[in-house]
């Protein structure tokens, strides 16, 4: 089963990374996360940055607005597909 986790985030970083640990350390490994990082103002990118180094299957969408964003983007590469 593929599994594509889509995380909105705006001013995140008392959280972000407590949420991306704990999914990258589930026993079914997720095929996509992407994080669209709805125009932040704290500390968020640069957790989202640190975790695209270790983990190839995060991406980062940076934008003013997350519902634009949201729709197309893990249809692509994960079939079937689950999104939360």
């Amino acid at each position: 089963m593929n599994i594509c986790i889509i995380i909105p985030a705006y001013n995140e970083e008392n959280y972000l990374a407590y949420t991306l640990q704990s999914l990258v350390s589930q026993t079914h490994q997720i095929k996509e996360i992407i994080v669209v990082n709805d125009n932040s103002t704290d500390n968020t990118q640069s957790i989202i940055d640190s975790f695209l180094e270790k983990y190839p299957y995060i991406q980062s969408i940076k934008t003013k607005s997350v519902v634009a964003s949201l729709t197309p983007v893990c249809t692509a590469s994960a079939k079937p597909l689950f999104t939360a």
